[in-house]
């Protein structure tokens, strides 16, 4: 029996980024609206979620403006309460631990609404005192996206483990398109990595141009290399696009970029050799476990969620320390001069990528968390009226 027909769903995300918490927004937003639900998506206006949920016909509701203090926020959460009675809402599902607590307090009396969570990074800060005590219990349910973040879970908030769920990053696994979003030469290396093109400054990529700027130089692979960096933006509207280029071109690397816009990151994926994470928010990127369902090596920046997944799942990948460009160029030599042995190591481990991070696995485990959720919560209430 599905009862999350007709029940209404408010997804709290007030963010400019467009990484894996974001974009986790949209496919939870489309997972409820698969199964009934009425969806509601609160973000800043003209955000990259934004632009994502008028794509995909998701309701949108905004702020007066931008956000920029704990105040404003409570202000801003405290006025809400009226819009969730208003439209009924069952199920508020919140990214950012910061807007996790006032979203806890001022739903502390309600009984209706389940308040969930998801997770993408270790947390920092221990909440665990008296005053958060009421606000941690306020949580139905925590999503997390790799089994290495339980401990911190539990040891940050005190939450027993029938509250949280391993859900994975979802992500598209195709192995194989016809589109082709740049044309490949025959004796080259294509190093992939996206960007979001919400970066204010051009810090984000310099690991990675270091590093490959001595590959370049010295020709140890004895084949030209290219940096495919890929964005679903178009480079025309990214703020630091000019900056970019005057760097490539001060570097002497032009004619080794390869800029692509306009294709989903799996199409960019499916022709490169390598894909390479950068140093972000999350413990583990959706797009690196991504260009693991398409069967592409991935060099992720260490963390625990990363090393596991290489303990895990053998040659598939390897990890770098994130500021470090000399271990990232020998970890890059080592994929490249080795491919095939990667390749075999998904051909023995596929299935199992597919099993834990498959975008069907993701549907499914978060559908029904949602269904248990909105169930608990009606038994609840006719257990107490």
């Amino acid at each position: 029996m599905n009862n999350i027909e007709g029940k209404v769903f408010f997804y709290f995300a007030l963010s400019y980024r467009w990484e894996t918490s974001e974009r986790n927004v949209i496919r939870d937003a489309r997972v409820a609206r698969e199964q009934g639900a009425k969806v509601i998506v609160y973000c800043y206006r003209d955000s990259v979620v934004d632009s994502w949920c008028k794509n995909h016909h998701i309701i949108t509701m905004h702020p007066q403006g931008k956000i920029t203090n704990r105040i404003k926020l409570l202000k801003t959460i405290k006025n809400l309460v009226s819009t969730f009675k208003k439209e009924n809402v069952a199920l508020i599902h919140c990214y950012d631990v910061d807007h996790l607590w006032p979203l806890a307090f001022f739903l502390r009396t309600d009984r209706v609404i389940s308040l969930v969570f998801s997770l993408s990074h270790e947390l920092k800060n221990f909440y665990r005192n008296i005053w958060f005590r009421p606000l941690v219990a306020r949580i139905d349910h925590i999503f997390f996206i790799s089994w290495e973040m339980v401990d911190n879970i539990s040891g940050h908030l005190g939450v027993p483990m029938r509250k949280m769920d391993y859900i994975g990053t979802g992500g598209n696994s195709v192995e194989k398109s016809d589109k082709k979003p740049f044309t490949k030469e025959r004796n080259a290396f294509y190093i992939g990595t996206n960007v979001s093109g919400t970066e204010r400054d051009i810090k984000f990529i310099d690991v990675i141009l270091s590093g490959f700027k001595i590959l370049v130089e010295s020709n140890l692979l004895d084949k030209k290399l290219y940096l495919v960096l890929a964005s679903e933006k178009r480079w025309s509207h990214f703020i630091v696009a000019n900056e970019l280029r005057r760097k490539l071109t001060d570097m002497g690397l032009e004619s080794n970029f390869i800029f692509v816009d306009s294709f989903e990151i799996f199409e960019v994926q499916l022709k490169v050799d390598l894909w390479v994470g950068q140093d972000r928010t999350e413990d583990i990127e959706d797009y690196c476990i991504e260009a693991l369902l398409n069967r592409r090596p991935v060099l992720f920046p260490r963390t625990a969620s990363s090393a596991e997944v290489i303990r895990q799942f053998g040659k598939i990948g390897e990890t770098y320390k994130a500021d470090d460009s000399r271990e990232w160029r020998h970890k890059v030599i080592k994929v490249l001069e080795n491919l095939d042995d990667y390749q075999k190591g998904f051909t023995k481990n596929l299935s199992k990528i597919k099993e834990f991070f498959g975008p069907d696995i993701y549907r499914e485990r978060l559908g029904k968390s949602y269904q248990s959720l909105v169930g608990r919560r009606e038994r609840f209430l006719r257990k107490n009226t």
